[in-house]
């Protein structure tokens, strides 16, 4: 089976994710956990004060 390959620019790419319900600092290190679990993502950032997260 081959591998699946992906365009450089895609696997370079930084998005942003807005976090409802995002109130306590717990909330962000589980957040981060459970993002940076999912395939390609390399990493993750959480903010508790904007409530949004950063994944590359």
């Amino acid at each position: 089976m081959n591998a699946l390959t992906l365009p450089k620019d895609v696997l370079t790419t930084a998005n942003s994710l807005s976090i409802e319900g995002l109130v306590r600092t717990l909330c962000v290190g589980l957040v981060e956990l459970a993002l940076k679990a999912v395939p390609g993502v390399t990493e993750a950032t959480t903010s508790l004060a904007t409530k949004w997260a950063g994944v590359r």
